[in-house]
């Protein structure tokens, strides 16, 4: 008799499947990727000005940009293969349903990026509005992989035809 494990997922469009999915990634998104975000900007700012103390104040800005977008690239590169390892996962659950709550999350991202609220404090009002203007661009790079993985390695497929 053959035990079966993976009982969230063996049914199409498991609607438990999607609820648990829906408060795992929002979870993630809200609280866990820009926590790592702002670790790898904060690494990289550190490494930038030890190694350019004696440096100009301008050349310093310019090398916390450059090394704070190198860590943006980086993180949302994991968003990316995290969508792309979730893609089989996602097949299998209600397409309309899954639409419906990307949108939402996405909506939600939006509003709480365009009206932060004013009253809290400092500190919160100043990381709260990048913070979610970091979610939005990490949800958007899950959706690509997750949805359209297949369209961006045809375009990296080109790119490598044209360069040989």
């Amino acid at each position: 008799m053959k035990k079966n494990t993976d009982k969230l997922m063996t049914k199409q469009n498991n609607p438990l499947g999607l609820i648990l999915f829906t408060i795992i990634y929002f979870l993630v998104q809200s609280a866990i990727y820009p926590v790592l975000a702002y670790l790898f900007w904060f690494i990289f700012t550190l490494f930038s000005t030890g190694v350019l103390l004696e440096a100009p104040e301008q050349i310093l800005k310019i090398f916390i940009i450059v090394f704070s977008l190198f860590c943006l690239i980086i993180i949302l590169g994991i968003m990316y293969f995290l969508g792309y390892l979730c893609k089989r996962f996602l097949k299998k659950m209600n397409k309309k349903a899954l639409i419906l709550v990307m949108i939402v999350i996405f909506i939600y991202f939006v509003f709480r990026a365009i009206f932060e609220d004013e009253h809290s404090s400092i500190m919160s009002s100043l990381t709260n509005g990048r913070k979610y203007i970091f979610c939005i661009l990490s949800h958007v790079s899950f959706i690509i992989g997750a949805f359209h993985s297949d369209k961006v390695k045809k375009v990296l497929d080109r790119i490598k035809f044209k360069r040989k």
